[in-house]
């Protein structure tokens, strides 16, 4: 959905550069540098383009991650424990908590929410502060009804087709288009009868990373590279400004949570856009 991309690689196959333009002619170039790699190929320091600052990263000898530069200090069981990769708390930077986990290897709480699980280990209620998401799911365990404070969103999927109703005071329907597996963009229509529609394109990882509209215009687009170390960057919500507002959904994370996958919650935290929710073994 591009009219075109151009790659770019090092000597070790890794991406370090992107040139893509849209339809409207014009041509973003995303650029990564990545710094240094220990004797195990791992990431120790990175700087992303667009002025962003340098991160360094520290391991354990099992390849946990025991440092970000820009989060904190990761702590985990003890030699021997159960569940050797689960995070137990994060300190001495810019995020200060702890985690626990059920039996299951479910997380049930951290920074701040707290979790509760089915019997087939998919979240039945996130709870942050004063607001809950409940969810339910079909014999199939595939989620088909969120309940926010913002409003009640259902989900439909049959013969390659998905789309979403949000119910509130303002109701939208959303009918997503794809192609072969993959999601081109989504047609909104407004409880005033309105149309707005509008298009994705995606990166290398399906990642969208520019939205269009009807006249092929750019309305959004990501301003930088995706951090190392696969963590959410700041446009994980891009879409925020490019679709209409829905439940505090924004479009690109919407797409990213539909009905199938296992919690609709994202920790940039745990450095790899770790799942918030999710066994961990």
């Amino acid at each position: 959905m591009s009219a075109y991309e151009r790659e770019y690689f090092d000597s070790l196959d890794r991406e370090i550069a992107r040139d893509t333009q849209g339809f409207d002619g014009s041509t973003i170039r995303v650029a990564k540098q990545y710094d240094s790699f220990d004797a195990l190929n791992r990431m120790t320091s990175a700087t992303v383009s667009q002025n962003a600052p340098a991160k360094s990263f520290a391991y354990d000898a099992i390849g946990n991650l025991l440092s970000k530069s820009d989060v904190g200090a990761y702590t985990y069981p003890l030699a021997g424990s159960a569940r050797p990769h689960a995070v137990t708390s994060i300190s001495s930077g810019n995020i200060n908590t702890t985690f626990t986990y059920d039996p299951n290897g479910n997380q049930t709480s951290g920074l701040g929410r707290s979790i509760s699980y089915t019997s087939y280990n998919k979240p039945s209620s996130i709870t942050q502060g004063s607001g809950t998401l409940n969810f339910s799911h079909d014999v199939d365990h595939q989620r088909f009804k969120q309940v926010a404070p913002e409003g009640i969103t259902r989900y439909f999927d049959a013969f390659g087709v998905h789309a979403e109703l949000f119910l509130s005071s303002n109701s939208q329907w959303y009918d997503f288009i794809g192609v072969g597996g993959s999601m081109l963009g989504v047609c909104v229509l407004g409880s005033d009868n309105s149309v707005t529609t509008r298009y994705f394109h995606t990166d290398n990882l399906g990642s969208i990373a520019v939205i269009t509209n009807e006249s092929g215009a750019v309305v959004e687009r990501d301003s930088g590279a995706c951090p190392p170390a696969g963590e959410a960057r700041p446009e994980e919500r891009l879409g925020q400004a490019a679709l209409p507002e829905r439940a505090g959904r924004p479009g690109r994370r919407r797409v990213l949570s539909s009905r199938n996958s296992a919690t609709p919650a994202w920790c940039a935290s745990l450095g790899c856009n770790a799942i918030i929710t999710g066994a961990v073994k």
